[in-house]
């Protein structure tokens, strides 16, 4: 028995266990971010928040989608500010609404004038 060459095998598991392990899912990773999202929300940095919104928005997530549609229709109103969205943005964010919603679904409701 060679104890030198015994000694190196144990090596092999060792550095091919990293590979075997699971990497971290894609759920997780989005809820993973949409929590810092709503964290950075909670403290009231809205720019910050509204930017990680828009990035899972733009993936598809729909709870997010939701919150950057309110935020871009409602921005100067709730947060004293204005978030960007292009018409496109709004419509897909829109879509991903269970069920779907007209893209300015958040937005003030127009005033009636009187005649």
């Amino acid at each position: 028995m060679h104890l030198p060459r015994l000694h190196r095998l144990w090596l092999i598991p060792a550095l091919l266990l990293p590979l075997l392990a699971p990497a971290a899912s894609a759920p997780d990773v989005l809820a993973q971010r949409h929590a810092e999202a709503l964290a950075a929300y909670d403290i009231g940095h809205w720019a910050a928040a509204y930017q990680a919104f828009v990035a899972l928005a733009d993936e598809g997530h729909r709870p997010a989608a939701r919150v950057a549609l309110l935020m871009a229709a409602r921005g100067p109103a709730l947060y004293g500010q204005s978030f960007e969205a292009s018409a496109p943005q709004r419509q897909r964010w829109a879509a991903l609404q269970v069920p779907p919603v007209e893209a300015d679904f958040f937005e003030p409701p127009r005033r009636l004038t009187s005649r």
